[in-house]
C-alpha cells in the first residue's frame, strides 16, 4: 500500500464512464454468455453503484405516467421517490411477520 501511495500506477485513479468500464462490462457479458448460452456484449451491461441506483435506472426506463408499482413492505423508503420521479404510483403491499405478502390482496380486480 505504501508503495502504491508513493508511486501510483498511471491511470489507476480516474472517474469511470457512467455505464462502467467497458472491460469490466465485457467480463460480465462473457460470464453471462458462459452461464446462459445467450449472446451478450459489453454494451448490453450497465454497472451501477448499488441496487437502488439500478432500480432507479430501470424505473426510468420502463415506467409510463400513472403506472403502478407494487412495493412489498418493509421497503427502502427512497423507492417511493424513485417511482414518483418517473411518473409512477407506489402501491404498498404489507407482509406478514415472515415477510410474506398476502397475494390475494395484491391481485388486480
Amino acid at each position: 500500500m505504501r508503495r502504491l501511495a508513493n508511486e501510483p500506477i498511471s491511470g489507476m485513479h480516474r472517474y469511470m464512464p457512467n455505464p462502467g468500464y467497458l472491460e469490466t462490462r465485457q467480463s460480465v457479458a462473457d460470464t453471462l454468455k458462459t452461464e446462459t448460452g445467450l449472446e451478450f456484449a459489453g454494451g448490453d451491461v450497465i454497472m451501477t453503484c448499488g441496487a437502488a441506483a439500478a432500480a432507479n435506472v430501470v424505473l426510468k426506463t420502463i415506467l409510463n405516467d400513472g403506472d403502478e408499482v407494487i412495493i412489498l413492505s418493509p421497503y427502502f423508503w427512497e423507492y417511493l421517490y424513485y417511482i414518483d420521479n418517473h411518473g409512477g404510483v407506489s402501491v404498498v403491499a404489507e407482509c406478514d411477520d415472515q415477510f410474506q405478502p398476502d397475494l390475494a390482496k395484491i391481485e388486480a380486480p
